[in-house]
């Protein structure tokens, strides 16, 4: 069974948008009282700064709306990975107080969209953009920096131990991996309680990537009532939404053979 798209994993990651938003609440109303209390002292700053300060509190409030939409979708966790891309290269390129900050976020950018089965095509070309994207988010800086050798020499020790540590995951996954390959790649759907045979050709057809328009078509029903359907096959098979079956089951046969499943059990 997948740990990633579980119940409790979904709840967790309700959780963490939950804390999200509430400390970007908190946050984003910080600032926003400091500049109606202390509106003089900005006064003295550049446009630029002071626009950059605005720029913040607006991109805050999307972060906020992208985490309550978490809260109720927890599936759509991919969008996680594409706040930390954001708020990492922002970080890097710009080079603030918080420059390291960058880094273990681009990580779990990486992280979450590799969980999510973002790498499994094109995947060499893919990771080469990440990390020609990295490079220049490092090296870039230079150019308007002071002191700018130091801060390099720290990001590139950080990015090292980050990327050991990410080197020893992979390789740990690796061995999960080529265990769980000796198995036959074979989903019998009535293991799962609540499933039934026409779930697995309704299933059968999402792995030969029909589009839901196509498979409504098929089956002679309503797009609304086929999503519906299939999002409650998804929870129970714990995968979260179409995206983390393929990545799951990709490749796998399906099947429906209700004493096997019993066999299983016993």
């Amino acid at each position: 069974m997948p740990i990633i798209y579980t119940k409790k994993f979904m709840k967790t990651v309700s959780i963490i948008a939950i804390l999200s938003t509430v400390l970007l609440l908190f946050r984003n109303g910080m600032r926003i009282v400091d500049i109606i209390v202390n509106y003089p002292e900005y006064e003295v700053l550049t446009k630029r700064e002071f626009f950059r300060y605005i720029n913040i509190i607006i991109q805050n409030f999307i972060f906020i709306g992208i985490f309550i939409f978490l809260i109720f979708n927890p599936q759509k966790f991919i969008l996680i990975g594409l706040i930390a891309l954001f708020y990492s290269v922002d970080i890097l390129l710009s080079n603030t107080q918080f420059p390291y900050m960058g880094i273990p976020m681009f990580a779990l950018s990486i992280a979450t969209f590799a969980i999510r089965g973002f790498f499994l095509k094109n995947k060499k070309i893919k990771i080469s953009i990440f990390a020609a994207t990295y490079i220049i988010c490092l090296v870039v800086p230079v150019f308007y920096v002071e002191h700018f050798l130091d801060y390099l020499i720290i990001k590139i020790a950080i990015s090292f131990v980050i990327f050991i540590a990410i080197f020893f995951f992979i390789e740990y996954a690796k061995q999960i991996a080529s265990r769980q390959a000796t198995k036959e790649k074979i989903l019998n759907i009535a293991s799962f309680k609540g499933l039934e045979r026409s779930d697995m050709y309704l299933l059968q057809q999402i792995l030969d990537n029909k589009k839901y328009k196509e498979i409504a078509q098929n089956i002679h029903g309503s797009e609304g009532a086929m999503r519906n359907k299939l999002s409650k096959i998804y929870k129970i098979l714990e995968v979260g939404d179409r995206t983390g079956f393929l990545t799951i089951y990709s490749g796998y046969e399906l099947i429906y053979e209700p004493e096997q499943s019993k066999n299983l059990t016993n």
